[in-house]
């Protein structure tokens, strides 16, 4: 949980979480997030390799592809909360 602040206050992880919040069920490849965000893909993979830390998205590897999404426990619930605005079912 000390890592929180420092995700939620770097705007390049607060802008993949709110990207991951919309689309929750999705899964993301760091090309797709990078061109959809506009970004480097290089920017993207490390801050995804810090959130996955945190626990607050999984990945899986397909091929070639490392995918990604909003994990399905408390905190990404609570993530979902923040930006989406709306309660899905704490655990």
């Amino acid at each position: 949980m000390s890592d929180w602040y420092h995700l939620l206050g770097t705007k390049t992880k607060l802008a993949l979480l709110q990207r991951l919040c919309a689309q929750p069920d999705r899964d993301w490849s760091v090309t797709e997030l990078a061109a959809a965000m506009k970004l480097d893909k290089a920017q993207v993979s490390r801050a995804l390799v810090d959130i996955e830390k945190e626990g607050l998205i999984t990945a899986t590897q397909r091929g070639p592809l490392k995918l990604c999404r909003l994990a399905d426990d408390y905190r990404a619930e609570a993530l979902k909360f923040l930006f989406n605005g709306k309660k899905r079912g704490f655990k």
